[in-house]
């Protein structure tokens, strides 16, 4: 098609309609990526995560791929933003803006600061200037912070500042206040209310900026308090430590980090070692006997052998499994939240031999429980986080799939 030819009525008329149709088209993308984490459908495909499968499959860079993720979490918990993303008053940055000063305000606490008041304070956008009357009877009424009036109460007790969230409604009327607004002019509303809460103003955020195939750069920012403490695991290495780069540091830590969680989650290897020194000193009391002591009579026991349970698994055979499989997701490849998952369900009568059990991630023996029970444990799950680990329910969720199918 030629542009050219195009009257400028036409052009500008066209160019409205391809806006509202790559609106449509965001929403609609927001949808079936909702629908696609559901299912955790990305793990038949051999990835890790829904972010891992728009970066390979859908050729999303990091950037766009977060904003996306950004706006589906934020989806989930309001649905009502879903409409002002297709109508344009919202966009994805104005998401991930929204959601770096919500997880600001729940780290510093500055939650409980935020009242009615401040959250819905007519501010100048371009300015930043609050009305000065709002914030005086904000501060009039004293140091009466037990009224969390941007909170649930039930969640406010029994929970420290940074732990406490805000509430949907909270979050709507910020959402409210940003909307139809530029990105420069949102980013000067959402750092006149921080300003306003009496916080420090929203560090930059971690960033990891690949240089080769070998090596990244990190940016981070540590507070002095962590940076004395790396100090002190650097002199408690002793001189080995010397002339230690900061990465070098990490990567010592890393190491002895990893050994113990290892040992921890997965067991130790030294378990037959441990067998074998029981043996060998049952041998060397054997050999300080007495040779005229009479011999002890061998006693047989009468109790029946016990059942191994299904879902009993050692940390022998944890260990053997992680040796066995590397040390990664069966599925997918991947490091993260490794579990020891059934190839056959114990609701369906797996049990817990070595042939039967296997490494997966997170998301991948979720994706294994839906593809084994259906639509009726998707239902069940929610989104799905407890799935897989509903071992009370796992009989009753087996019989109603049985039931289903005879009818």
């Amino acid at each position: 098609m030629k542009l050219q030819s195009l009257s400028d009525r036409q052009l500008l008329q066209q160019t409205q309609q391809l806006v509202r149709k790559e609106r449509e088209i965001l929403s609609e993308i927001l949808q079936h990526l909702k629908e696609m984490e559901r299912r955790k459908l990305y793990s038949d495909l051999g990835h890790g995560s829904l972010f891992e499968y728009c970066l390979r499959e859908l050729k999303y860079s990091e950037a766009q791929a977060g904003r996306r993720l950004q706006a589906l979490k934020l989806i989930r918990e309001l649905p009502q933003v879903e409409e002002q993303i297709a109508s344009g008053a919202l966009n994805l940055t104005h998401i991930c803006q929204a959601q770096s000063f919500f997880k600001h305000l729940q780290k510093a606490g500055g939650q409980s600061l935020f009242r009615d008041e401040s959250i819905g304070s007519s501010t100048d956008s371009c300015t930043g200037a609050d009305n000065s009357s709002s914030l005086s009877a904000s501060q009039s009424q004293g140091g009466d912070l037990g009224k969390r009036q941007g909170m649930h109460p039930s969640e406010n007790q029994g929970m420290e500042p940074s732990q406490r969230a805000l509430s949907k409604e909270a979050k709507l009327q910020v959402l409210n206040e940003i909307a139809h607004k530029s990105s420069r002019e949102a980013q000067a509303l959402l750092v006149a209310k921080t300003a306003q809460a009496g916080l420090s103003p929203q560090l930059p955020p971690e960033r990891v900026r690949v240089l080769s195939e070998e090596y990244c750069e990190v940016r981070l920012i540590l507070n002095q308090e962590l940076r004395h403490r790396l100090e002190k695991v650097k002199s408690l290495l002793g001189p080995r430590a010397l002339g230690m780069t900061l990465a070098e540091l990490i990567g010592v830590m890393a190491e002895l980090s990893l050994e113990a969680l290892r040992d921890k989650k997965f067991g130790k290897r030294r378990s037959g070692a441990r067998d074998s020194r029981a043996r060998s000193g049952d041998m060397e009391s054997n050999r300080t006997e007495s040779p005229t002591a009479p011999a002890k009579p061998c006693v047989k026991s009468k109790l029946p052998p016990q059942k191994k349970k299904p879902r009993s698994i050692s940390k022998g055979e944890k260990w053997k499994i992680w040796q066995r499989d590397e040390g990664r997701c069966g599925q997918c490849g991947s490091h993260k939240n490794l579990q020891v998952d059934h190839r056959v369900p114990v609701a369906l009568g797996g049990r817990a031999d070595l042939e039967n059990l296997r490494l997966l991630c997170g998301n991948c023996n979720l994706r294994q429980g839906i593809k084994s029970f259906g639509p009726l444990l998707m239902r069940r799950s929610g989104e799905g986080k407890t799935a897989v680990k509903g071992g009370g329910n796992c009989g009753k969720i087996a019989a109603e799939v049985k039931r289903a199918k005879l009818e």
